[in-house]
């Protein structure tokens, strides 16, 4: 413990924390593991559960949680439309197009 330690930034000392100092501040040390799961804003719930409210719908009524929650995973974290070259051609097509 007589180990001089950078701790200016939150990663660094909840790093040090629970291997240096577990008996000397016990209660610290489960505020900040605590404190490392606790969401910043609840911005991605909310975009999942849009997601969700998006594939779910009245026609699609009867997805297992199961199927749903494979489509809302790849629906999430999966490549965008435009990383697909059919889907690129297409958008190209469509904006040469005059209308």
């Amino acid at each position: 413990m007589s180990r001089t330690t950078d701790c200016r930034n939150f990663d660094s000392f909840v790093e040090i924390l629970p291997n240096d100092y577990p008996e000397v501040y016990p209660d610290l040390v489960v505020l900040a593991s605590v404190a490392l799961v606790i969401p910043v804003s609840i911005a991605p719930c909310e975009r999942g559960f849009s997601r969700q409210n998006i594939l779910k719908s009245k026609l699609r009524n009867r997805l297992t949680p199961d199927r749903l929650d494979m489509l809302l995973m790849t629906k999430l974290n999966g490549p965008g439309k435009i990383d697909f070259p059919a889907a690129a051609r297409a958008v190209d097509s469509l904006k040469s197009r005059k209308m």
